[in-house]
């Protein structure tokens, strides 16, 4: 009883978990990213056992699912096999239009600031994590703008040298890089890229100088050893 509720009150007293289910939804504010899959402890206690079996039943239905055979076994025996298990099922027409994921627009046109709190014991230091998050498109990217930006994303952030985690980690402005550059396993990517530890008088210079190493690399570029 609770497993879930439990496991996501644990979720929940994570710093690092709240940041980034934080800047996730401040990136996605319109579609079914801004929520989270796990539930919130809050209104986890208000979900009934009818609404959880009906969304279950609607959403986890095979014909929201992908069914992959490997080998060169025969054709009829993988369709037998699939109707032993899936002939007790009946049709579900809203199965799969429900689940479609809405593109993100891209609505910030200029910097935007959120705060939250976030648990720490009694033996830790007071201070902030600040990362800055982007939302990098709203519309599918062609093969060639896609391996472009897995490209930039390894140039700024692949390794201890790149140009942005090196500058953010010998700031000095915090203690750990938080963000981690490219996110694209969602059906729009991310980029995002911060830092832990920061004292209250720094929070503005972090985002700064993230702004300033960008802007620097967009006008200067890469040189041979980046």
């Amino acid at each position: 009883k609770g497993v879930v509720y439990n496991e996501m009150k644990g979720v929940y007293s994570s710093p690092d978990s709240r940041l980034y289910r934080q800047s996730q939804r401040s990136v996605f504010p319109d579609n079914t990213y801004a929520v989270d899959s796990g539930g919130d402890p809050v209104d986890i206690p208000q979900l009934s056992f009818e609404d959880f079996r009906d969304f279950h039943a609607k959403f986890y239905h095979p014909a929201n699912s992908r069914i992959f055979f490997w080998g060169d076994d025969d054709i009829k025996g993988r369709l037998d096999l699939m109707d032993e298990y899936l002939s007790e099922f009946g049709e579900s027409p809203e199965s799969k239009p429900g689940s479609v994921i809405e593109w993100q627009k891209k609505t910030i046109t200029e910097p935007k600031w959120e705060t939250y709190p976030y648990p720490v014991g009694e033996d830790q230091p007071e201070t902030n994590m600040v990362m800055v998050n982007w939302l990098v498109n709203d519309a599918p990217l062609s093969p060639t703008d896609d391996l472009i930006v897995g490209v930039l994303d390894h140039l700024l952030m692949g390794t201890g040298q790149s140009v942005l985690y090196k500058t953010m980690i010998e700031s000095g402005l915090g203690t750990a890089i938080t963000g981690g550059g490219l996110s694209d396993e969602l059906l729009q990517g991310t980029f995002a890229v911060g830092l832990k530890g920061v004292e209250a008088d720094n929070v503005k210079a972090v985002e700064e100088l993230v702004l300033k190493t960008l802007a620097k690399v967009a006008e200067d570029g890469f040189s041979e050893e980046e």
